[in-house]
């Protein structure tokens, strides 16, 4: 042992079972070489000189190892708690590194210094570069970068014109779990932002549009004759699946996939500006049942002879057959729309 007045050491020669019971190492040499090269390793690795003398090198390195231990297991709860296993590579490098620095004797603690010099440096290069990636503000790009690539793409996709975007997306998500991550932050910045304001655009575009088509579609509705017909509460109940799709007022903000009123999703929106007729259907039948009826229990019972509404049709080709379809369908739905029913003869 390096130090006779350690307790450690004086406890092996307090007694005959004390003694016995102690493992003896043969301490190696240590020339003033090894000191010198070790000064140097320890000058790169904490910025700061020492006197090139063991006790001296050796003291300066259990301080450090200490502390930069202490700190390593720190970073890499970080980087667990915020799932960055890519990152625990080098992480646990340098905490095995250190943690022998801090358990080693001063001969194995100066000659690991003066051997091993050159892997000590690049452990701990790597270690200052891993923590470049568990800054706050890197901490806040990745967070970014998981909700752009994981919540706003999948419904944005297909939705942006065939450009380099998706390509760089998916370069983008590959960097996010690689060890080379700390390196590609700003690129991954970059993505993420623009796939974050292209999201909304497209969600500001068809909450626009569908707000428009849904408030296009009550006029429709509110045009029916069924509409005056209708008490006002029942009006409002039948309406009710188109007034709550057209929101007029968005209200996306920074933090929000949706718009705070609707709560509605980007395809949820497509979906509901493809549907508009259907749903402008279905209000009108809602109305029709519960507009007054003929006083018989039942609707005004319409009659149409199919002899007499085909009576100037010839029919030679498809496009003939499909032009009487479409007038036949026309007159139908017209009486349909009024409130009537009808039977063909």
């Amino acid at each position: 042992h390096s130090r006779p007045d350690d307790p450690v050491v004086r406890r092996a020669f307090s007694g005959v079972r004390e003694f016995r019971s102690t493992t003896f190492r043969l301490r190696q040499q240590v020339d003033i070489r090894k000191i010198v090269r070790a000064v140097e390793t320890l000058r790169d690795l904490t910025g700061h000189e020492v006197d090139a003398e063991e006790m001296a090198v050796y003291e300066a390195a259990q301080k450090w190892a200490r502390e930069t231990f202490n700190e390593v297991r720190l970073q890499r709860e970080r980087a667990r708690a915020h799932r960055l296993s890519a990152l625990d590579e080098s992480l646990a490098k340098m905490e095995t590194m250190v943690e022998g620095i801090c358990q080693g004797e001063s001969d194995v603690v100066v000659l690991t210094l003066a051997d091993q010099g050159k892997d000590l440096r690049d452990a701990v290069a790597a270690y200052r570069r891993v923590k470049r990636a568990l800054t706050d503000d890197a901490l806040a790009v990745v967070q970014l970068a998981r909700r752009a690539f994981d919540e706003m793409w999948p419904d944005l996709s297909g939705y942006v014109p065939p450009d380099d975007l998706a390509e760089r997306v998916e370069k983008a998500r590959d960097d996010l779990i690689s060890p080379d991550l700390p390196d590609r932050l700003q690129e991954i910045e970059s993505v993420a932002r623009e796939v974050a304001e292209r999201y909304r655009e497209v969600y500001a575009d068809l909450h626009t549009r569908r707000g428009d088509a849904y408030q296009r579609a009550i006029e429709r509705v509110m045009a029916l004759p069924e509409w005056e017909q209708v008490d006002v509460a029942a009006r409002e109940d039948a309406i009710r699946r188109l007034t709550k799709r057209a929101c007029a007022s968005l209200d996306l903000p920074e933090e929000e996939l949706v718009c705070k009123h609707c709560r509605a999703r980007i395809p949820t929106m497509a979906s509901d500006l493809r549907a508009v007729d259907g749903y402008v259907e279905e209000v009108r039948q809602a109305l029709v049942e519960l507009a007054p009826t003929n006083g018989e229990g039942k609707p005004q019972v319409v009659r149409l002879r199919l002899r007499d509404m085909i009576t100037n049709y010839s029919l030679r080709t498809p496009e003939d057959v499909e032009a009487l379809l479409s007038d036949l369908r026309k007159a139908i739905l017209e009486h349909i729309r009024a409130g009537e029913e009808v039977e063909i003869e």
